[in-house]
């Protein structure tokens, strides 16, 4: 699964700016440049998933939650006509007067829900459907907010990320709660238990929870930092999220994917990227290159490029048998 996060450019913008988001413009562009080689490799349709910033931090900044949706009907269109699947992606960002300047208030439970309801019902009047696939922003997750995903029948969620340690509040980063750990969310998709939502429930049922790809890096490291890593990670997981537009990994994250599907570790291969990466040239090339990497590698042959839902419906079908690698 491919996923991207359409968002404005700057994520701490002044409110009125109404700047577009040419990221997510120029990002349009990127995925149809992608569709296109990823087809041709695996003779088969590339569906992507988009989640979308409809928050109050948007309803505030930009006098409306489905600023986005109104700006970029035409691209929207274009996204639902390729059979891309639509979703949201809410941030508890607001903004204090005192300090002129935004704070993800995570710590405040009302404010959590208020700003995941805003999302979805300008989701559904702007688009006239239910939404069905989210994917919280600041890579945050609490059992009161699954709680919710739960309530409002969302069926898939694509916020864990396996292997990321907590991260704890720090005046760069305006947070008013640390950001959950999740060194031992599972690494293939599970429906969470409602009392714990890093661990699977005994059935299946409900949301899915897809963890974005994520492998041990340690083999393409020299021998002192494997070393180093094993003894500053123990009794905590190797694993770490892998950017496939991170330079220094070209072709190398191709391998560790498929060493980790061999292995049964891994049965559906997700990213996530925010919509900026469509004006950072490197980063864009960097991606470019890696998704050229891939259709010459052995692991294009096993691969299908769904959406979220699809996933979802290819892991309830698998239930009980060996499922085929899925790249999402």
């Amino acid at each position: 699964m491919l996923a991207i996060d359409v968002e404005p450019d700057d994520p701490e913008f002044r409110p009125g700016s109404l700047a577009p988001w040419l990221g997510f413009e120029a990002c349009v562009e990127l995925a149809f440049e992608l569709r296109t080689m990823l087809a041709k490799a695996t003779s088969s349709d590339v569906r992507l998933t988009w989640f979308l910033r409809l928050d109050p931090q948007i309803a505030y900044g930009y006098g409306s939650a489905a600023w986005a949706v109104d700006r970029y009907a035409n691209l929207i269109g274009q996204l639902r006509s390729a059979g891309d699947v639509i979703g949201v992606h809410p941030h508890a960002w607001r903004w204090d007067e005192h300090a002129s300047r935004w704070i993800a208030d995570l710590k405040d439970d009302a404010w959590v829900e208020y700003c995941l309801r805003t999302s979805l019902d300008a989701y559904a009047d702007a688009l006239g459907e239910p939404c069905l696939v989210h994917r919280a922003g600041d890579r945050f997750m609490s059992n009161h907010l699954l709680r919710l995903l739960v309530a409002e029948q969302i069926r898939v969620d694509m916020t864990p990320e396996p292997g990321m340690r907590g991260l704890p509040m720090s005046p760069s980063r305006p947070h008013t709660a640390a950001l959950p750990d999740m060194a031992m969310v599972p690494r293939r998709p599970y429906f969470p238990d409602l009392s714990d939502w890093r661990r699977p429930a005994a059935g299946q049922a409900g949301l899915l929870m897809i963890p974005l790809a994520t492998a041990d890096p340690g083999p393409l490291l020299g021998p002192w930092r494997r070393v180093a890593r094993r003894v500053r990670n123990v009794r905590r997981p190797l694993h770490r999220p892998l950017l496939p537009w991170a330079p220094e990994l070209r072709s190398s994250i191709w391998d560790l994917m498929a060493r980790d599907i061999d292995r049964g570790e891994l049965s559906v291969v997700s990213f996530a990227w925010r919509s900026h990466l469509g004006i950072d040239q490197p980063g864009r090339a960097a991606l470019v290159d890696s998704i050229g990497a891939l259709t010459r590698h052995r692991l294009i042959e096993s691969l299908e490029f769904v959406t979220a839902l699809e996933a979802r419906d290819l892991v309830l079908g698998a239930s009980g048998a060996a499922a085929a690698a899925v790249l999402a």
